[in-house]
């Protein structure tokens, strides 16, 4: 039935739960947990539900002395000081770039902001300044770090190992690596490029070539692995001045573009909003956290006065309508297919995600084809950022997808 039931009395479902599915739970070799279903046309296990939807918060996945990140995927580096052990097999995590013995004279500390490590602290004090936290890292031999968070008058974790490192914009504190004194080392450089981040009046972090906006906007710039902000430099590059059109509607226009490390992208150009920035950073909050197999995945947006611009994964064989008068290219058993995955689509909109999302416009022009022909639903939560109603959309939709297909 695809529901997995723990004698702990925890309970998951997958997303496509119900009867005449092949379906099996595995522990891979990451250490999540997933459930796994056989999808027969194309013949590929999916991944219908995993115990942790971020790669980063695996225990341990990036080894001892290292930090996982999302630049925007999930990826591993060394903190201040260390290298990796195996650039192949990040489970061994990183080493010292200096001699362990030198440790044992004098010694500094390189703060890193952003990143927290969970576990082996062999001290804890609430209410403590920075400098008394330094000094109960400096004063004990075992102490190879120390975390200082800036809650309240202030929390220290005095560490003996450094282990399940993570970079968040949204940890309020640092860490600070403990280092021989003489060794010079710089912070971690997480991208050989440029960021892809706009521009933020805020205060900034910079880590690297990595700008993080130090203020309660970050959530949404890191929602997901993919999720980020860009820049409308960066999208007007990427779209060759938003010259090739590959649709509009009642939204705005689509235009294709790729990114500098490669990846395609569809940037839609939305028309008149008149939100806030506020209420329209809430709405993309929402659509950024949904990720399924059968829904257009979101990469990100960009905001930068009225302009609003959103980024979407591009999905190579374009909108549905363009294929249904082509007998050759849509057999029976695929339209049934394509039939299937769009009503699964809606109803993990309808009833699976944190926060409902009600299409208003499902058409086979927002129904688009991926290379193994599955759909993908495309332009879900614009009628909220576009302002527009949608009385009896559903009914409405369901006939027009009905006689479309």
């Amino acid at each position: 039935m695809g529901t997995f039931q723990a004698s702990d009395h925890f309970q998951a479902n997958a997303s496509d739960k119900g009867f005449g599915i092949k379906r099996r739970l595995t522990l891979d070799n990451d250490g999540n947990l997933r459930i796994y279903s056989l999808i027969n046309s194309a013949g590929l296990w999916m991944i219908m539900w995993q115990a942790i939807s971020q790669p980063c918060q695996v225990h341990e996945v990036c080894g001892r002395y290292a930090v996982c990140i999302y630049a925007p995927k999930s990826k591993c580096i060394c903190t201040s000081g260390y290298e990796v052990k195996n650039p192949s097999d990040w489970s061994g995590g990183c080493k010292p770039a200096f001699r362990e013995s030198l440790l044992n004279s004098r010694v500094n500390f390189v703060e890193v902001p952003h990143i927290d490590y969970f576990g082996s602290d062999f001290d804890f004090k609430p209410d403590i300044t920075l400098e008394a936290c330094r000094e109960l890292c400096l004063g004990d031999s075992h102490c190879n770090a120390f975390t200082y968070k800036t809650w309240g008058a202030g929390r220290c974790n005095v560490k003996s190992e450094l282990f399940n490192g993570l970079m968040s914009p949204d940890f309020p504190g640092s860490t600070y690596i403990k280092l021989p004194n003489r060794m010079q080392v710089s912070k971690p450089s997480i991208f050989n490029g440029s960021s892809t981040m706009c521009e933020s009046r805020e205060a900034e972090i910079l880590v690297g070539n990595m700008v993080f906006p130090a203020s309660v906007e970050a959530g949404y710039f890191m929602i997901s692995s993919q999720f980020k902000r860009f820049s409308s430099g960066v999208l007007k590059k990427a779209t060759n001045n938003f010259r090739e059109e590959l649709g509009q509607g009642s939204s705005g226009i689509v235009y294709k573009g790729i990114l500098a490390d490669d990846r395609v992208m569809a940037v839609k150009r939305l028309g008149d909003v008149f939100q806030g920035q506020d209420e329209f950073l809430a709405e993309i909050r929402t659509i950024g956290e949904i990720n399924y197999m059968n829904i257009v995945r979101m990469w990100g947006f960009c905001s930068e006065g009225r302009q609003r611009l959103l980024v979407y994964e591009y999905v190579n064989n374009l909108s549905l309508d363009k294929h249904l008068l082509n007998s050759n290219f849509l057999g029976w058993k695929q339209r049934c297919a394509v039939a299937l995955g769009t009503a699964k689509g809606l109803a993990y909109l309808h009833n699976e995600c944190l926060e409902w999302v009600i299409h208003c416009d499902v058409k086979p022009k927002n129904i688009l084809l991926d290379g193994e022909l599955q759909p993908k639903i495309a332009d879900f939560g614009l009628a909220k950022l576009s302002r527009r109603d949608c009385p009896g959309s559903e009914i409405s939709n369901t006939i027009w997808l009905q006689s479309g297909l």
